[in-house]
């Protein structure tokens, strides 16, 4: 289906991807975009290659999953969009990554650049619930359900100097290939990994509670999530505990709060 997609002359004005885990979103987006502005789809096209590098000047991605996207950020893509195109193809494409983390005001103000969108104007929107975007967006749009790629997704971090523990953890707690790799390169991926088997480890030594609870503080929200999210995947006899609290995240008052909860429910 995604190759009759792909290989479609008559592409839709607006789609939104509903994405499963392991289905690769971002090389599937880069695919799509590519089936868009290139001649052909291959290395040597030039609009393929201004993709791949990332200099293709018709191109707007704002992604929910960073930051909300805001009524400035749609503003911002249609005053771009009122003037000629840059390139010589003429195509302008805007991505709209996690589409459902959007304010109110940014759905609506997309509401209405949808309804009257600039000539040779694509809109890509994506999602991991197509419910949580609004129905009038939903209308305007064809709405493609993406498949998962476990096995492309298992091949791919095989690459990895992972041993059997670190694998299962990737498999259990990441949702795509991209946001692991990223979590890997950054130092991310060990840090949480190590800070877990230690909190594990040592629930009951308090000096070593003490230094994790103290290195807990300094991390960011997004951070703490995917300690959570380690957690649930070494610790499987408390996943629902765990699951209600990574649900209740935003409740917490304090880091300390949430390490302290943490700590008492693997002391259990």
């Amino acid at each position: 289906m995604l190759n009759k997609l792909l290989t479609s002359k008559n592409k839709p004005r607006a789609i939104i991807f509903c994405e499963k885990k392991f289905s690769a979103i971002d090389h599937v987006i880069n695919q799509y975009i590519k089936s868009i502005i290139c001649e052909v789809l291959n290395k040597e096209d030039e609009n393929c290659k201004k993709i791949d590098n990332g200099t293709y000047r018709d191109l707007i991605i704002f992604d929910g999953s960073k930051q909300t996207i805001k009524k400035d950020d749609i503003n911002y893509i249609h005053n771009q969009f009122l003037y000629s195109p840059f390139e010589k193809c003429g195509k302008r494409i805007y991505v709209l990554k996690n589409v459902n983390n959007s304010t109110t005001e940014a759905m609506n103000s997309l509401l209405k650049f949808m309804e009257e969108p600039p000539q040779s104007t694509y809109a890509i929107l994506t999602t991991k619930n197509i419910f949580s975007v609004l129905p009038t967006i939903r209308s305007r749009c064809q709405i493609f359900h993406l498949s998962s790629n476990l096995n492309d997704f298992e091949n791919r971090i095989k690459k990895f100097d992972l041993d059997k523990s670190q694998r299962d953890i990737v498999l259990k707690t990441y949702f795509d290939f991209e946001e692991f790799k990223k979590d890997y390169d950054n130092g991310l991926f060990n840090q949480y990994y190590c800070f877990v088997n230690k909190l594990i480890k040592n629930n009951k030594n308090l000096s070593a509670i003490k230094e994790l609870s103290a290195e807990f503080s300094k991390m960011d929200y997004n951070d703490i999530k995917k300690i959570l999210y380690f957690t649930c995947g070494l610790i499987e006899n408390k996943k629902k505990e765990i699951v209600l609290m990574i649900n209740d995240l935003n409740l917490y008052p304090s880091k300390i709060l949430i390490f302290n909860q943490l700590w008492e429910i693997l002391d259990e």
